[in-house]
């Protein structure tokens, strides 16, 4: 039975929801909704420009790039944590495998078979993912699916086995929950682009038969259908996806519709839209502020319409945060600058956003400490070529000469005791127009640098050009043309005459380099022989210096924030659970738990275990009625302590109501990668569950089950320390979940 469309859809498409979506890209698809709307969109991305499946190997160092440059392997990696392995792009491509681990090919996440390995779908990016040989083969070319019993899962927690999705029982693969979503809206992509040939699939393999309907409008089968609407509803749209669309885009000249507009999704195939903003990448510039740092937050903010307004909140005592600045919209970004706040100052914040539809989500509550750093201006790197041989290509200290075209490159030079590099096409028999050199620094490293500047100075000569342009890399290994390089604005010498040499160097100006700090860089100097003959340019370049400002930062006492009592209510039968946040300018070597029944003598010490940065200790059961206090001691490792302010709770007798949920409630998994599974026996009832974060905000909750068992999903959430207060008609239990 086909999926019979929502009667009421709403209309109202977002104009421009991220802002690298060309202007009127989506015209043609206002104001439609259903298969209409989905025709529309075909005929929009239809047409796109195909690669060749050769140059995949490269686009992929564009498309699916990790932030560290390695490979982003959606089948190895293992978000918010350590994968088992990487990839380096190039030199670990397959090849033979021996194992997970070996090597990466280009994984046709619709497999190829289906539509018979023909073009242009056997090499549309949008569906071919970088992943690990050994995992791409065993996946084959099985449907994605949900599995009920394993027969093999990979190192990051893809499984292969039987299918636990009502509607199939045979095999299936299923990646990680972190990229069900990607994959959801790469196959509702695959529906658009090729509905005018996708009905013909169905038979092509009993995969495709057992995933394909035969249709060009609803494309998949029922069961295929709602497992993929669900995951695209459990697993939002995320910058990787957004930054990969625009990637893509810039090879193809198409994009996915439903990374750009998610709300398309209900719209043409029914389902229930995602009603809350969802609030992503929280970020704070500068990471460690000083005194005289205005800091500006950070977010990403998305729904299935529109936000309507997006503030953040912000103080300096963490039971009063009740400062309100409204955010800025750039595309889904949203921004906004908290001023400068004294030394060793802790701010806390929240971003509060609500849509169109007054829903409403807010974040949990972030912080960040003043510095009271110390900063020193020095020089980092300096060269000004005094060690060159003239009339030699340059050869010293690790500096790097590359010929991409032609046959002349950088060389060595000496004019009245003053050296310096120097480059020219030049050539008797007429200027290279193809001569290509490259001149690179060794590598200079800013990664404990806050800011940097470089300065160099240059003479022409000959002037018929300016044939020289400044590039700076951080991820440059080996290989000119594998490396990221970006341009630099810098003021080159133009005042010779064409017909001889400049009196003295022009200064190239201060050039910034603070939005590479962090990392190791090169810079280059990259010659271009242009279309003149005879005599070209010569550019000479001496005296480079980069200056930074590292920080020498005062040792900062641990700062605990964020603590939290769980159950809230305990009784003579509850293990109390006490949470914190505990960070430090270096690293905190210690969290210890001291506890008593009476204030001012806390004679029990427990030792806190710690999960990244939120330290637990439990206080055992009491057996009678009592108050408990207790503090958090934490130290760091250069033996600095912190002391938090003295806390207590109520302990109240246990009647048996509450013992009886206690026993009889189960939650599941634990810890949990996004959905969790509520279940009571005993003949208890569910009345409602709330979500709390470690600030005691509630940032999601369900009503009305009358139920014994309900499912949550926290993939709308941060990764992190959540309570789940679980509501019967009698009573309430209050239960740690563990968002991985």
């Amino acid at each position: 039975m086909k999926r019979i469309l929502s009667a009421l859809i709403a209309i109202f498409l977002v104009s421009s929801l991220f802002a690298s979506i060309p202007n009127g890209y989506y015209s043609d698809a206002s104001g439609k909704t259903g298969y209409e709307l989905k025709t529309a969109l075909y005929h929009i991305i239809k047409g796109h420009r195909a690669s060749s499946y050769k140059q995949l190997w490269k686009h992929m160092e564009k498309t699916d790039k990790k932030p560290n440059g390695k490979v982003w392997d959606v089948y190895s990696d293992v978000p918010g944590g350590n994968p088992p392995y990487e990839f380096n792009f190039g030199t670990n491509k397959c090849g033979n495998y021996s194992g997970e681990g070996s090597c990466y090919n280009r994984e046709h996440s619709f497999p190829k078979s289906w539509f018979d390995d023909a073009k242009p779908m056997y090499s549309d990016l949008f569906h071919l993912y970088p992943t690990d040989g050994k995992v791409n083969g065993m996946r084959s070319n099985y449907p994605f699916g949900e599995v009920s019993e394993s027969k093999w899962i990979s190192l990051n927690g893809c499984k292969l086995g039987s299918c636990s999705v009502s509607g199939y029982s045979g095999t299936v693969f299923e990646p990680i929950d972190e990229y069900k979503g990607d994959f959801a809206r790469t196959y509702f992509y695959m529906a658009t682009r090729y509905q005018n040939i996708i009905s013909r699939w169905e038979h092509n393999s009993k995969h495709s038969d057992a995933v394909l309907d035969g249709t060009s409008d609803q494309v998949y089968e029922e069961w295929y259908l709602n497992m993929i609407l669900d995951w695209h509803n459990q697993d939002p749209v995320s910058q990787k996806e957004i930054d990969r669309n625009n990637a893509i885009y810039k090879v193809q000249n198409n994009r996915n519709p439903f990374i750009d507009h998610p709300e398309y999704v209900a719209m043409i195939w029914g389902g229930e839209p995602i009603p809350n903003p969802v609030i992503s990448n929280i970020s704070h510039n500068p990471t460690t502020p000083r005194s005289t740092d205005n800091v500006t937050i950070q977010a990403t903010i998305t729904d299935d319409n529109s936000i309507e307004s997006a503030e953040l909140i912000w103080g300096t005592n963490q039971t009063a945060i009740n400062n309100t600045i409204t955010m800025t919209r750039s595309g889904v970004k949203y921004s906004a600058v908290i001023d400068k706040q004294a030394d060793e100052t802790v701010v806390y914040f929240k971003i509060i956003a609500t849509d169109n539809e007054s829903n409403i989500t807010q974040s949990p509550v972030k912080s960040y400490q003043v510095s009271n750093q110390r900063i020193i201006s020095n020089p980092i790197f300096e060269e000004n070529f005094g060690t060159i041989t003239p009339k030699k290509p340059i050869a010293i200290n690790n500096w790097i000469t590359y010929i991409e075209a032609g046959t002349k490159t950088w060389f060595g030079k000496e004019y009245k005791g003053q050296k310096y590099a120097s480059m020219s096409a030049y050539k008797s028999t007429g200027m290279e127009e193809s001569n290509i050199a490259w001149l690179i620094t060794p590598s200079i490293d800013l990664s404990n640098i806050s800011k940097a500047t470089l300065t160099f100075k240059s003479k022409d000569g000959y002037n018929n050009g300016t044939h020289v342009e400044l590039f700076i890399s951080s991820n440059y290994t080996n290989k000119v043309s594998t490396a990221d390089w970006t341009k630099l604005e810098a003021t080159f010498a133009t005042e010779a005459p064409s017909d001889g040499y400049a009196t003295s160097f022009t200064k190239s100006g201060d050039i910034d380099l603070s939005a590479h700090c962090g990392n190791r860089i090169r810079l280059a100097y990259k010659y271009t022989g242009g279309a003149n003959v005879g005599i070209g340019t010569t550019m000479q370049i001496d005296d480079i210096v980069v200056t930074g400002e590292s920080s020498s930062t005062t040792n900062i006492d641990p700062v605990i924030t964020d603590i939290t009592i769980d159950p809230s209510q305990p009784t003579t039968k509850s293990n109390v659970n006490i949470s914190a946040q505990i960070t430090d300018d270096k690293e905190v070597r210690s969290a210890k738990l001291i506890w008593g029944t009476r204030s001012g003598e806390l004679q029990n010490t427990v030792i806190m275990s710690k999960s990244t940065n939120t330290y637990s200790g439990i206080i055992p059961a009491q057996s009678k009625a009592t108050t408990v206090y207790f503090r958090i001691k934490a130290t760091d490792n250069e033996s600095t302590e912190s002391i938090s302010s003295e806390i207590n709770y109520n302990i109240s007798k246990a009647n048996g109501i509450d013992l009886a949920l206690s026993k009889n409630i189960n939650v599941y998994p634990n810890p949990t990668k996004g959905n969790i599974k509520i279940t009571l026996s005993n003949n208890l009832q569910l009345k409602s569950v709330e979500v709390y974060n470690l600030t005691g905000e509630k940032v999601q909750a369900k009503t009305n089950i009358n139920s014994d068992e309900c499912m949550l999903n926290l993939e709308t959430l941060h990764k992190g320390i959540y309570f789940v207060k679980i509501n019967t008609p009698e009573s309430s239990f209050t239960k740690k979940i563990i968002f991985e």
